[in-house]
């Protein structure tokens, strides 16, 4: 499938900032099933390219403006070619280990609540199919 996107960010300051300064993460990650056939971020009609990669590898730039700033216009328009994967992402290049993900936050504890609704969800052929049936209850 060809997506054409076209998104539109725009900042109005009630006051001048001094300076703004922007981490942006707008470009299409590299994955399995997507492709970029072309991508364009603009800052204020200023074309911005992709310098680093943050800890998940998505492209990073960074903006920044100084002096008296009123209003920040950011326009990104570009089309990909994407496949069904169906909700698998695949092929990203992780750089962060794995143990990472598997440290217990209190913002990831699973609580009663979190165990319940899982266990409304009847067990399937397997995890693709079950988590998917997971996300749909």
């Amino acid at each position: 499938m060809y997506l054409t996107i076209r998104h539109r960010t725009h900042y109005r300051y009630a006051e001048p900032a001094l300076r703004v300064t922007q981490a942006l993460r707008l470009w299409p990650a590299k994955v399995d099933g997507q492709r970029t056939i072309d991508w364009n971020v603009e800052v204020d009609g200023r074309r911005l390219k992709s310098i680093t990669t943050d800890g998940f590898a998505n492209p990073v730039a960074t903006h920044t403006a100084d002096g008296a700033v009123s209003e920040v216009s950011i326009v990104v328009s570009g089309q990909v070619e994407t496949s069904d994967r169906q909700g698998v992402v695949s092929g990203t290049v992780e750089q962060l280990p794995t143990r990472f993900f598997l440290i217990e936050t209190p913002l990831t504890h699973i609580d009663d609540s979190i165990r319940a609704l899982a266990a409304e969800v009847p067990t399937e052929e397997n995890d693709i199919a079950r988590l998917h049936a997971l996300c749909n209850h």
